[in-house]
C-alpha cells in the first residue's frame, strides 16, 4: 500500500514521473539499464529516480537470475497500476472529439504572423493553445517554432503557449524540446515570465547533470540573477533530482557577491527544508 504519501504528494509524483509509469504499464518489467534505454535517459539518473519511487511504494522490484547473475527487475506496484489505468482510460480519444487539420493549423499560424489587430492575435493564440493541447504536431508547427526560438522577441506569447502546453500525447512536442533544448535554455536567461516556463521544460528534458552544469556556469556570469530566479521557482524538484549536488550549487549561490542572488538562494534552502516534513 502507498501509505507514506499524502494525496497531494501522490499526485505530484504521478505527474512528474508519469513517463516512467507509462513505460511500465500495464505489466512490463525491466532492469534499470533496460528502462533507461527505453526512456532515452541516463542510467545513473534513472537509477536514482527508480530507487526513490520504490521507496515510496509506487514501483516494486524482484530479483531474477539471468545468465548466472541476479538482476533486479522493476515494475508497477498494484496501487499505482490502478491509477495509471484510470489516466490511460481518461486520455483515450473521445468519439467525435475535435482534432486539428493541417489546413486549419496553417491558417492559424498565418493569422498569427500577420499581427493585424490585438483582437486577431488573442483569438489565434487561443486557437494555437487548443491545437497544442490536442497533441497534434506536424512539420509546419516544427518549422514555425524553430523559427520562433531564433527570434523570441517577436513571438514570445506563441513560445509561452508551447512551453505551457499540456497535450494528451506529449511525445512529439517533447521530441522537439529535446532537439532544441539548448535554445530553450537560452530563454531562461531572459528577464521576463518566459524564463521560469523555459527552465521547467529544460529540467524535464535535460539528462544527467546538464541542468546543474548550466546553472553553475551562469552563476559565475552576468546572468546569475535571472537564472537564480528561475531556479527559485523549481527548488524542490531540483533537490529531488540532484540531492546534495544541488545543495552544493546553493552553497555557492549563498556566497555570491550580489545580494539578490544570496537572498533567493536562502529562500530556496528554506523551501527545501520545509518540504521534507
Amino acid at each position: 500500500m502507498v501509505v507514506q504519501l499524502t494525496d497531494e504528494e501522490l499526485a505530484s509524483n504521478i505527474g512528474r514521473y508519469y513517463y516512467v509509469f507509462e513505460e511500465l504499464y500495464p505489466d512490463d518489467e525491466y532492469t534499470v539499464s533496460e528502462l533507461a534505454s527505453r526512456l532515452g535517459k541516463d542510467v545513473s539518473n534513472t537509477s536514482t529516480i527508480l530507487k526513490r519511487l520504490i521507496k515510496r511504494g509506487l514501483l516494486k522490484q524482484r530479483l531474477q537470475e539471468r545468465k548466472g547473475r541476479p538482476l533486479k527487475y522493476i515494475s508497477l506496484s498494484s496501487d499505482v497500476k490502478g491509477i495509471i489505468r484510470s489516466i490511460v482510460e481518461a486520455m483515450k480519444p473521445v468519439k467525435g472529439a475535435w482534432q486539428p487539420q493541417p489546413d486549419e493549423v496553417k491558417f492559424c499560424l498565418e493569422a498569427l504572423e500577420t499581427k493585424d489587430t490585438k483582437e486577431m492575435r488573442e483569438a489565434f493564440l487561443s486557437d494555437l493553445r487548443s491545437i497544442l493541447s490536442s497533441g497534434y504536431w506536424d512539420l509546419q508547427l516544427d518549422v514555425f517554432f524553430n523559427e520562433a526560438l531564433g527570434h523570441p522577441d517577436d513571438v514570445e506569447r506563441e513560445i509561452m503557449e508551447l512551453l505551457n502546453a499540456h497535450p494528451k500525447n506529449s511525445e512529439k512536442i517533447e521530441t522537439f524540446f529535446r532537439r532544441e533544448k539548448e535554445r530553450i535554455y537560452d530563454l531562461v536567461r531572459r528577464p521576463d515570465d518566459i524564463s521560469l516556463a523555459a527552465f521547467r521544460v529544460y529540467v524535464d528534458v535535460g539528462e544527467g547533470n546538464e541542468v546543474l552544469d548550466k546553472i553553475e556556469a551562469d552563476l559565475e556570469g552576468e546572468n546569475a540573477e535571472m537564472v537564480i530566479k528561475a531556479v527559485h521557482g523549481y527548488g524542490w524538484p531540483l533537490y529531488e533530482k540532484f540531492g546534495l549536488d544541488f545543495k552544493k550549487f546553493l552553497f555557492k549561490a549563498l556566497k555570491h557577491e550580489k545580494e539578490p542572488v544570496r537572498s533567493l538562494a536562502l529562500e530556496i534552502m528554506k523551501t527545501i527544508s520545509k518540504s521534507r516534513h
